[in-house]
Formats: structure tokens, C-alpha cells, sequence
């Protein structure tokens, strides 16, 4: 009997790993980038839709070695991968008969900056261009012996940035129209403001190691920072719509206070605006730039 049980337990583990043998597959081949190239030490990961850049981080599934080939095994649900190296990449949907790939990497879609929606479409244009050019670098690479097989057994997809314009505008138009609404809501404060009243100016801090003291900077007001490290407080004594800077004349919401209540700003020694803070001092602020906590 105890032999039976453990002749089954064995039986059970042995028929665990061979299902987990078999729910995975080995992929093979090797990475080029479009001037044919070798691609050392391209990473491969699972590609995802969802994520901006095709793949998460942490589900490296392999890379290529110094001659651009590479040896992995992946669970079978994968579909998808995505081959990238240095600004360069390929996204390949994987299909059940195809085990042995050769990979040409084109330049990816990240685009750094902000470009406009005109240089967006131009790059496009120019990454579609070579991608539908690519059965004939494959076959350029096998004139050359780079790659072995003239037949693409994989697929391929063209992961286009183009797709996005429509959410990119949609977030810059809210983006836009929230800094229409804090910008209304400024001059609202500012017109019911008068002297005599009291408002709070919420300021980031920073160590200055020069003169040993922490430097004060005001927060700006499109920003929607709650957690303030230094709130200096203060009586309105003056408001402007226009002062002057080294002789040029400056439109804005200017308000000038004398500072009465420091006991929020944490720091035995800051510095605001060249001065050491202290109650009493007069500080002048922009509105129009930087927030202001009214009472």
C-alpha cells in the first residue's frame, strides 16, 4: 500500500512537469537593425497593448547575444513579443508553426519632446516607408548570409503612434481648457481682493548650501500640489495690474503684503527673495503665475 502511494506521488510530479514542458515552446533566430546590422544584446519581452512603450520591464523573457542571435522559451498563451535595442524595435505576433525567426528592428515610435502633430505624421510616414520594405531587406539579408531563410514565417506589426493623435489632442485640449478655468478663477480672486486681507502664499523649499540657509520659491498655480513645505502669511497692502522691471513695463496680478504669521514655514532660517524671512517683511507676488490661498 505505502509503495502504491508513493509510486502515484511520483507519478503526479512527473506528470506536472510534463505539462509544464510542454505549455512552453523554444524560439530561435537572430536580430538585425534595418542597415543590416547586427543587433548585439537585443532584449525581447511579451508585448502589451496597453503599456506605452509595448512592454513591461520586468517580464524580460531573453536577449540577444553578441551576434545578434537568441535562444528563448516562453509559456505558450504568449502571442506576442516585442525585440527592442536603443531606440530600435520590432513587435512580432507569433504563430504555431514558426519556431525559427530572423529579425530586421526599425526605429521605434517614442517621440521625445513634444512635436507637433505635422512632424508626428512625417515620422510616421517615414517608419511605414521602411516597414513595408522589409521582405526586401529580409531577402537582401539572406544575399548577404546574415539571415538563412528567404521565407518570413512570423508576423509582423506596424505599432503606429498615429493611433494615439486623437487621445494626445484629447488630453491637451482638457489640459488646455483646465489652465482657461485656473486662469478665470485667478482674476476672480484677484478683483474681490482687497487691502486689508489676509491670504496665505504656499512656497516649495530648498537647502542653499552657499549661504547655509533654506531658499523659498513660490508654487505655480496650474499645479495641483495640496502638501505645501512653507505657507507664509500676510496682510494685502497693495495690488497692481502693471509694474516695471529694469525699466519694461510688466502686465500681470501683482499684490504686494506684509508678512505676519511664519509659524508654517517649518525652517529656523529662510530665505525669500534675497531676504532672510521675518514677520513684518513686504513681499510682492504675482498672481497671475504663482498660487495664493485666500481666507
Amino acid at each position: 500500500m505505502k509503495t502504491t502511494k508513493t509510486f502515484l506521488i511520483a507519478l503526479f510530479f512527473i506528470s506536472m512537469n510534463f505539462a509544464d514542458v510542454y505549455s512552453q515552446r523554444n524560439i530561435r533566430g537572430r536580430v538585425i537593425n534595418d542597415d543590416l546590422e547586427v543587433s548585439r544584446f537585443a532584449h525581447i519581452f511579451e508585448f502589451n497593448n496597453e503599456k506605452r512603450y509595448g512592454f513591461d520591464a520586468r517580464n524580460l523573457l531573453g536577449r540577444a547575444d553578441w551576434d545578434g542571435f537568441f535562444d528563448i522559451t516562453i509559456p505558450n498563451e504568449i502571442n506576442k513579443l516585442i525585440f527592442t535595442s536603443l531606440g530600435v524595435n520590432a513587435v512580432i505576433e507569433l504563430s504555431d508553426n514558426c519556431d525559427y525567426m530572423e529579425i530586421i528592428l526599425l526605429l521605434d515610435a517614442a517621440f521625445i519632446g513634444s512635436p507637433s502633430i505635422q512632424e508626428i505624421e512625417r515620422r510616421e510616414r517615414e517608419r511605414r516607408r521602411v516597414f513595408d520594405n522589409l521582405p526586401q531587406l529580409h531577402l537582401e539579408a539572406v544575399r548577404k548570409g546574415i539571415f538563412k531563410n528567404e521565407t518570413i514565417c512570423h508576423s509582423r506589426i506596424f505599432w503606429s503612434e498615429m493611433e494615439r493623435i486623437d487621445e494626445i489632442n484629447r488630453q491637451r485640449r482638457e489640459r488646455e481648457r483646465e489652465i482657461r478655468e485656473i486662469n478665470r478663477q485667478v482674476r476672480r480672486d484677484f478683483r474681490r481682493l482687497s487691502v486689508g486681507d489676509t491670504i496665505q502664499i504656499p512656497f516649495r523649499a530648498q537647502w542653499n548650501r552657499t549661504i547655509r540657509r533654506t531658499t523659498l520659491f513660490p508654487i505655480c498655480n496650474q499645479t495641483d500640489v495640496e502638501y505645501f513645505s512653507c505657507i507664509v502669511e500676510g496682510v494685502v497692502i497693495g495690488k497692481f495690474r502693471q509694474r516695471y522691471h529694469n525699466g519694461v513695463s510688466v502686465r500681470g496680478r501683482f499684490l504686494t503684503i506684509r508678512v505676519t504669521n511664519i509659524e508654517n514655514c517649518q525652517y529656523d532660517s529662510s530665505e525669500l527673495y534675497g531676504r532672510l524671512l521675518r514677520v513684518g517683511n513686504r513681499v510682492g507676488h504675482n498672481m497671475t503665475r504663482d498660487k495664493v490661498i485666500i481666507r
